[in-house]
């Protein structure tokens, strides 16, 4: 069933939607004219006072946004997805994926239940909790997280960055603000962080390649494993390490300075504005490298910097294989089923001719085979292989329990 357009209204004056709940998935869609259209089933809309309105709607639902909409959303039970919006968003809970690009305001969001991803946003983002992966790209404006259950991957800032809270592995990259993070419970990686860094506790191993510009300070509490540092040419920089530690040093003209509790590695030409780093406490090796030095093999989280690209090609890669079988198979279950209803044909026309009585010898209807698998069904299982909801392998069974041969 089509969704049943609810409202269509030229807006002239600001307005305030309150999206209260919707039970299915809620698109987003910006737009450049002042028409707001409401679609969806299910659904109900008051006006609680001049320039307000309230949705409410059971099943999926869909938006589209004039310049003079403000937009809150109470609960989306299932995907949210915004894109091309320029006003600003607020999200109080979001039950199943987050999904934003291309906002040319601010965004809010309290809570979501599963992964977010968020692009493309020309003002400050704010995130209370996301339970699983948090993606963040493009970002014109600063950064405020509280908490995110697994990994965060953050590229392109142009402001500051602050974390309570990363139960998986941060990768942080190109922030041109500075960054503080209270604690990261696995690894991470700070490539291209031009303020001041700040983070309390790394769980396992920690990676710096940063610019070491003159006045900057990156300071760090404990440190699970072991951490690698890459010095670009020409860079001043003082590190300032747990004497205990085991130091291995890759790095020409880097001198080191012995203490009773610490020790102190002066690299490039020293001033009193040159660069620091200090490390409270680490558990691993400190290795300190040279630009035209690689990060270490046997340091298991170096990222590439296209890794998104690699993984992206590798999917799309996986994807096309699987449709080029599904649709071979589809094929070739269609050809088996064209020839035994031939088969069945002649069969029951040869016992017709043969008997001479219809009533004893007619010919029994055949058995219901599995029709053939529709093009619905197959991008369905393409969805949940690109969604990683199901494996190559499962796809593939369940293909082949749909043409009935499981």
């Amino acid at each position: 069933m089509s969704e049943e357009i609810l409202l269509r209204e030229r807006i002239s004056a600001p307005l305030q939607l309150d999206i209260v709940y919707v039970g299915g998935d809620l698109f987003l869609e910006g737009s450049s004219s002042d028409e707001l259209l409401i679609s969806g089933e299910g659904a109900q809309i008051e006006r609680p006072a001049d320039g307000q309105l309230r949705l409410e709607c059971d099943a999926d639902c869909h938006v589209r946004v004039p310049p003079l909409l403000a937009l809150r959303v109470g609960t989306a039970s299932g995907e949210l997805r915004a894109a091309d919006l320029s006003v600003p968003l607020i999200v109080e809970q979001c039950q199943a994926d987050l999904i934003v690009r291309t906002l040319r305001a601010s965004l809010h969001v309290e809570s979501v239940a599963a992964d977010a991803r968020i692009a493309q946003v020309e003002g400050a983002v704010t995130i209370g909790s996301v339970s699983a992966n948090l993606t963040l790209r493009a970002i014109d404006g600063s950064i405020s997280v509280d908490q995110v259950g697994a990994n965060l991957d953050v590229k392109r800032v142009t402001g500051s960055c602050q974390v309570r809270s990363v139960g998986g592995d941060a990768c942080l990259r190109d922030v041109r603000g500075g960054l503080r993070i209270e604690r990261v419970g696995a690894d991470a990686v700070l490539t291209d962080v031009q303020g001041d860094c700040r983070i309390d506790q790394v769980g396992a191993d920690l990676v710096l390649d940063l610019p070491f510009e003159a006045g900057k300070r990156a300071e760090f509490g404990a440190v699970g494993a072991d951490m690698l540092v890459k010095v670009r040419s020409g860079s001043a920089v003082t590190f300032t390490l747990p004497c205990q530690a085991e130091k291995i040093v890759s790095l020409r003209g880097a001198q080191l300075e012995r203490g009773a509790e610490v020790d102190t590695i002066y690299v490039g030409k020293l001033s009193d504005s040159c660069a620091e780093v200090t490390v409270k406490a680490l558990g691993g090796v400190f290795e300190l490298i040279g630009q035209s030095k690689r990060f270490s093999g046997a340091f298991e989280f170096s990222m590439p910097d296209n890794l998104g690209e690699i993984i992206s090609s590798q999917i799309s890669q996986q994807l096309s294989r699987l449709e080029q079988t599904l649709a071979e198979r589809a094929e070739a279950v269609a050809q088996r089923m064209t020839e035994r209803a031939r088969d069945r044909g002649k069969g029951a026309a040869r016992m017709w001719r043969w008997s001479g009585e219809a009533d004893d010898f007619a010919p029994k209807p055949p058995r219901s085979q599995p029709s053939p698998v529709t093009e619905a069904e197959r991008l369905a299982i393409l969805r949940m292989v690109e969604e990683r909801k199901i494996t190559i392998d499962e796809a593939e069974r369940l293909l082949a329990a749909l043409e009935g041969r499981e």
